[in-house]
Formats: C-alpha cells, sequence, structure tokens
C-alpha cells in the first residue's frame, strides 16, 4: 500500500511539473518580455507589468512569488526591467519589486522568503504617508552562482559578485567582491575563498584574512 502511495505521490508531482511546464510556454510567454526554453512559473501570487521581466532558460520560480516593475510612481515615470539568468532557481514566497534594473546572474540558488528591490521609499517630509512620497531608485545586482539563504532581504543598490554566500536572515545593504559569505543584519563579509589555498577562510569585516591555513 505504501508502495502504491508513494508512486501516485510521484506521478502527482510529475503532472504538476509537465502542467506547469506548458502553462508557462502557452501562457506566462506571453505575459512576460521573455521566457526561455523550460522554464517554469508556479502559481505567482502577484504580477504587476511582467512585460518587464526576462527570464533566461531552465529557470524555476515557485508558488506564491510577488513580482512588480514599478511603471508610474506619483508624477515620476521610470522604465523597469528585471533579468533572470539561465538556470536560476527561487523558491517560494519572492517578493521583487524594481523601477530601474535588478538583475540576477545565472546558476543562482534563492530559498523562501527572500526580499530584492532596487527601490527605497523616502521619508524626508514628516507627517505624510511615506507610501506618497517619492522613491530612492538604486539598481540591484546578483551575480552568476550566488546562493541566496531563506529570508534574505537584498536592499536597493546592493551588488554582489560572482560565487556570494548569503546567509538567512540577512540584510544586504552596498556592494561586495565576489567570492565571499556575508551574513548580519545589515550583513557584513565573515568569509573570503583563498584561490592560493582553495579553501573558505574566516575573514574581518573588510574581508581581510584573521586566521592561518596549515
Amino acid at each position: 500500500m505504501k508502495g502504491l502511495l508513494r508512486k501516485a505521490y510521484c506521478y502527482g508531482n510529475y503532472f504538476i511539473e509537465i502542467v506547469t511546464l506548458v502553462k508557462t510556454a502557452l501562457w506566462y510567454k506571453c505575459l512576460f518580455g521573455h521566457i526561455g526554453q523550460k522554464s517554469k512559473i508556479f502559481k505567482p501570487l502577484r504580477l504587476i507589468n511582467p512585460q518587464n521581466v526576462y527570464i533566461g532558460d531552465g529557470v524555476r520560480i515557485y508558488k506564491h512569488s510577488r513580482i512588480e516593475t514599478i511603471e508610474s510612481w506619483g508624477k515620476k515615470k521610470y522604465t523597469p526591467k528585471i533579468k533572470i539568468g539561465n538556470n536560476t532557481s527561487i523558491e517560494q514566497r519572492l517578493h521583487l519589486t524594481c523601477a530601474s534594473e535588478v538583475e540576477i546572474g545565472e546558476n543562482v540558488v534563492i530559498l523562501a522568503d527572500v526580499m530584492i528591490t532596487d527601490i527605497n521609499h523616502k521619508y524626508s517630509e514628516i507627517n505624510k504617508n511615506v507610501m506618497l512620497q517619492d522613491l530612492d531608485v538604486k539598481e540591484t545586482r546578483i551575480g552568476n552562482h550566488c546562493f541566496i539563504g531563506m529570508g534574505a532581504r537584498i536592499m536597493a543598490g546592493s551588488k554582489l559578485g560572482d560565487n556570494c554566500i548569503v546567509g538567512a536572515n540577512s540584510v544586504v545593504i552596498g556592494e561586495f567582491q565576489g567570492y565571499c559569505v556575508l551574513a548580519g543584519s545589515p550583513a557584513v563579509i565573515i568569509k573570503r575563498y583563498d584561490f592560493e589555498k582553495g579553501v573558505w577562510r574566516r575573514t574581518n569585516k573588510k574581508g581581510e584574512f584573521i586566521e592561518d591555513v596549515t
């Protein structure tokens, strides 16, 4: 009996994968700016102006993602563009907003409940609803082969080089070189890859190695 249930479960998952692949190719491909071959979008929660989103081949975006490109805010007009590279996998409940440009590289893994944005809400005017004030817009980029842990926040203007690892619940603000591990709120470098020794090594906040490797 258990064997039959397992088989039914596997067949059910396979059926969902096939339906999602077909729906992405026939439906979402008409809505988005571009969707590459074998990409799959699983039942998003909300899509706003998806024609400004360009997705490569083999991308997977799981359920309940909220993807918004902002073409106007108040009296200002914007030309947003989101680019997601080949073979990137994004888990459930992504929150992605863009008014200028958000670029996610190839072979990136993004776990659940992650927020990525290129906007901040200004609050310069007191006694006025923040949502009625202007936006502060800065391009945001994530390099190739990065790993973004569960619950992380990639804030406006952040730039991550290739092969960056971001710890769970970290808040990334600023620019970081590739091949480093970031953690904390705000996130700081805690490890960096040593190409000479071929290992990841602990660092101080400036990315300087603080331990010897024998």
